[in-house]
């Protein structure tokens, strides 16, 4: 179907089914975080274990991606997008079901791979519907559904968790993705061009290698050593793995992913940034729950109640962002999301298990910083002629959505550690380890914040950085 034949109600309809689809399966990224203090005491296992639910996932998210921009070229929109939503909704239905934590990660897999493509394939869709003009306000619409999802997820958990026990996390995107399941097979028609094509096995199969063996190593580097053969195999893995895939792809004639998308500096800085802000925000995501939970010894519906207020925020402001990028550009808005993300994590930092109030501000200003993520990749994926879209947007997804692994992954480890070193009563070692843990994630913020001054808006520059 041509763009220009397409009426305004009709993208309304695909925006709405798109949105709908990626809430559900957003959620998911970090919903089980809430529930982790539950699990681990059901299925009897480690908070080093359980944090695979959430990393894991990422992980899997990020190595899909890439694959979209193959998928999105070979098959037909509809049956592509109907196929990912079915395989979401199978992976629900396994987890609900679940007795022990090796069958709830197969689940959790499923739903992975199936968000992975549904996050990249969305953003392709919705930027090829819609003129570049309007891409900052649809994106800042849609990433209502990336941003604010993951971040209200925790919150709307933890009251399904009271009442359902973890299972209840799985039943609000059930019923999400069934309605979409069934606005796909209606309403979503075949939007993007395809073409026979080959899928390289091995460029894939080098892809997961060099995530999951990079995600694996830097997850294990803090709470088993740089040296632990559970550090160093994984991470030589992956960088072998990373390289032997640049390699293949420079060889291809039809590469798997074109990597020449590298060569516009424009990009590459809002990979970087975009990478660091994920994983700052998803460190958040899992920490927070536990603070409140562990910590400072709450339930977890009420733990859900503290988060929904940097949620709100979220909601209300990234609309606005989409509309800020489009009017003013991507510097002043970076600039602004991570000040508020260095303040709230360097006040965390500093507070008692007493001062349950100034931790719910605090994190509710951190929580501003999610609101650039959709027009920071729009500004990235612009920097590309269209033909490279695809790839750039699978690119930026699964980097993004790996630099948010690696942070729960980190971020989870080293609270662990220090928690473990700390003499004290649960939760005053709990509150140490979150101390030095929110102390790192500032410094983080810091830095992105300082990579904002070089992002250089359209308007003033028209190259690349």
């Amino acid at each position: 179907m041509e763009n220009s034949e397409m009426s305004a109600s009709k993208r309304k309809l695909i925006f709405i089914n798109i949105v709908v689809a990626c809430i559900a399966s957003s959620m998911m990224s970090t919903a089980l975080s809430t529930g982790l203090p539950s699990i681990m005491s059901d299925l009897d296992i480690s908070a080093s274990l359980a944090q695979w639910l959430s990393s894991g996932y990422m992980l899997c998210m990020a190595i899909m991606m890439p694959a979209t921009a193959f998928l999105v070229k070979r098959f037909r929109t509809r049956v592509l997008f109907t196929g990912v939503v079915a395989v979401y909704l199978a992976g629900l239905v396994i987890d609900i079901l679940a007795m022990d934590f090796y069958t709830l990660m197969f689940g959790r897999i499923l739903q992975a791979c199936s968000n992975g493509v549904l996050m990249a394939m969305g953003q392709i869709i919705l930027m090829t519907i819609y003129p570049v003009a309007n891409h900052g306000s649809v994106l800042g619409w849609y990433g209502l559904s990336l941003t604010v999802a993951p971040i209200i997820a925790p919150a709307v958990s933890g009251v399904m968790i009271d009442a359902f026990t973890w299972r209840g996390v799985f039943i609000i995107p059930l019923v999400f993705m069934s309605l979409s399941l069934v606005a796909s097979v209606f309403t979503m028609p075949d939007i993007l061009e395809t073409a026979r094509s080959r899928f390289d096995v091995p460029s894939f199969a080098l892809c997961a290698l060099g995530f999951g063996g990079l995600t694996l190593g830097v997850g294990n580097m803090v709470s088993m050593g740089f040296v632990s053969p559970a550090t160093l195999v994984p991470l030589v893995l992956g960088v072998v793995g990373a390289v032997l895939f640049v390699r293949r792809q420079s060889s291809l004639e039809a590469p798997f992913l074109n990597l020449v998308v590298f060569r516009h500096g424009r990009f590459v800085l809002a990979v970087v940034v975009g990478m660091l802000f994920y994983g700052v925000i998803l460190s958040l995501s899992v920490l927070m729950p536990m603070y409140f939970q562990n910590g400072m010894g709450y339930s977890a519906a009420m733990s859900g109640v503290f988060l929904i207020f940097g949620s709100l925020l979220v909601a209300v402001t990234s609309p606005m962002a989409g509309k800020w990028y489009d009017r003013r550009g991507i510097r002043s808005l970076v600039l602004l999301s991570a000040g508020a993300l260095a303040v709230g994590c360097l006040g965390l930092s500093f507070l008692t298990a007493e001062m349950v109030l100034a931790a719910v501000v605090l994190y509710t200003v951190a929580a501003l910083g999610g609101c650039q993520m959709m027009p920071m990749t729009a500004w990235g994926i612009n920097a590309v002629p269209n033909e490279l879209k695809a790839d750039a947007t699978s690119l930026i997804n699964s980097l993004r959505t790996l630099g948010g692994a690696l942070g729960m992954a980190l971020s989870t480890g080293l609270m662990e550690v220090v928690s473990s070193g700390i003499t004290g009563t649960p939760s005053e070692c709990v509150m140490g380890g979150m101390s030095v843990t929110f102390m790192v994630l500032a410094v983080v913020s810091s830095l992105i914040f300082v990579l904002g001054f070089l992002l250089r808006d359209a308007s003033k520059a028209s190259g690349t950085p």
